[in-house]
């Protein structure tokens, strides 16, 4: 979970404390319910404004393919987080426009870029979870997650082999370039975990 320093986890804290102190949920449940909700909506403002993306560079398609590929494995997998909901969401958005912009340059290699695909999935399989420093994950947790974005890779590696040898390459490729993207992603997370524990150990 972000810290409470943001003021936007603060005012998420305040709402559901409040509802706490009126015997609305239990208070083992306010940080729960505060991360989650918040988490949420953020969500829902990423998918807005991909879609409104893909409207405006002619690439809807596209940009749900990306959505339903990427979202799922990334909630699983877990990799690098900003400090701020707010700098997670403007750090989304150029994320989103290179895997658009990729997407148009991996057309016409494609046989590289799905290769590539297949080698970033093999990775995120082998590192994944990477945990957020502000949330560490438990070991059941860790286990779980790793279990479940292993499952979701083989759905999504099948699925993106079938479009491309059923002659869907732009479908294919919009499985696969954000693959390449969240494998980045996690080993970004992973160097920032590791500088995290190295700066807390001196």
């Amino acid at each position: 979970m972000h810290t409470k320093d943001n003021s936007t986890d603060k005012f998420f804290y305040k709402y559901f404390y409040a509802l706490y102190k009126r015997g609305v949920i239990s208070r083992d449940n306010v940080e729960v319910c505060a991360f989650g909700f918040q988490r949420f909506l953020i969500f829902l403002l990423n998918i807005s404004t991909y879609i409104i993306i893909g409207l405006v560079f002619n690439m809807l398609l596209e940009s749900i393919i990306f959505i339903l590929a990427y979202s799922p494995v990334r909630i699983f997998a877990g990799g690098y987080h900003a400090k701020s909901p707010v700098v997670c969401y403007l750090l989304g958005i150029p994320l989103f426009l290179s895997v658009l912009l990729l997407q148009h340059i991996a057309f016409e290699y494609s046989l590289f870029f799905i290769a590539a695909g297949i080698i970033a999935a093999i990775a995120i399989a082998r590192i994944a979870p990477i945990e957020s420093p502000n949330k560490p994950l438990e070991d059941i947790e860790v286990r779980v997650y790793g279990k479940i974005t292993k499952l979701l890779l083989r759905i999504e590696l099948v699925l993106a082999l079938v479009l491309y040898l059923a002659g869907f390459v732009s479908a294919a490729l919009a499985i696969m370039v954000p693959m390449i993207i969240l494998c980045g992603v996690l080993v970004v997370g992973r160097a920032n975990n590791e500088k995290e524990k190295t700066r807390t150990a001196i």
